[in-house]
């Protein structure tokens, strides 16, 4: 059954009533916080709401579907939807009218928690806000403008989509894609068959516990770091002045910027294809040694050095 609400402070709704499942849930905050987190009891959600200034919060189900919204402009945050002119000329007009669109939303503040069945699809856009997304079985797509992002055990297609907001990401495990213009992506202890990475300055890293990724990365100046336990590497990549390491191998001589190459070792089961300015691209091997904040330990292969 079809229902709407207008949420002007603290709350708890239980949503969805015999007959119904809660299968795709949509989170659209301008500041504030919101988790989003899982159960595997029961196909309804629960909705509670801590805080809320500035416009009233807007909530509609219609039987299958959950959207939560704090946007009072058109289009909601339509603005988020598609980064890929981030990577072009447009990349000064977007970020300009990124800030007169959400000028003056600063007091527009909601903290929540949604609690959901563990295969709902999940989309969540914040502009300043900061998200958990935990425990999804399912499809996740997570972006901001400027706020920080969490999102952790995850089964199922993963989309990052980052301006300068930093993103932390643990255990993933599906296709992965991420784009950022200035904010950090962290992805830790996570099974990616492949990853399409593209960036402008912000750095990412890619901790795998696999090692036959196919990694597809595009970079202005930020950096790229891949730490993996592979028997082999098949690396391919083309640099302006950017420098490319991988297992102790690097593209060039060292003397001159490296300009376009091919390195591999081994079986060449983990692929990575690479296209950067002056961002380097590094990749280590995992295994035994000094261990990273997640267990995580990144050593020269026998043989080798970085």
């Amino acid at each position: 059954m079809a229902q709407n609400w207008t949420i002007e402070g603290p709350k708890v709704l239980d949503i969805g009533g015999d007959g119904e499942s809660v299968t795709a849930l949509d989170v659209a905050l301008i500041g504030g916080h919101v988790d989003v987190v899982t159960h595997d009891d029961s196909p309804t959600a629960r909705l509670e709401v801590t805080e809320v200034s500035g416009k009233p919060l807007e909530v509609t189900w219609d039987g299958s579907r959950l959207q939560i919204s704090h946007s009072p402009i058109a289009g909601g945050l339509a603005a988020l939807g598609n980064l890929s002119e981030l990577f072009g000329s447009g990349s000064a007009a977007f970020l300009a009218g990124l800030g007169e669109k959400f000028a003056g939303l600063d007091h527009n503040h909601a903290r929540l928690s949604v609690s959901v069945p563990v295969g709902t699809r999940v989309d969540v856009k914040t502009v300043s806000a900061t998200a958990l997304v935990s425990g999804v079985s399912a499809d996740v797509a997570v972006k901001t403008v400027s706020g920080a992002l969490t999102v952790d055990d995850v089964i199922g297609r993963t989309s990052i989509t980052t301006v300068s907001g930093e993103v932390e990401a643990r255990r993933l495990d599906g296709v992965t894609a991420v784009k950022s213009v200035s904010g950090a992506v962290t992805v830790q202890a996570s099974a990616l068959p492949t990853a399409d990475v593209k960036t402008v300055s912000g750095d990412i890293t890619l901790d795998l516990t696999n090692g036959s990724a196919a990694i597809n990365a595009t970079s202005v100046s930020g950096d790229l770091t891949v730490r993996a336990p592979y028997a082999g590497f098949d690396v391919t990549a083309s640099s302006v002045s950017g420098p490319v390491v991988a297992g102790g191998q690097r593209l060039g001589d060292g003397s001159r910027p490296a300009a376009k190459g091919h390195l591999r070792e081994g079986d060449g089961a983990l692929k990575i294809t690479a296209k950067t300015v002056s961002g380097a691209v590094t990749l280590l091997h995992s295994g035994p040694g000094a261990e990273t904040g997640d267990g995580i330990a990144a050593v020269a292969p026998t043989g080798g050095s970085w």
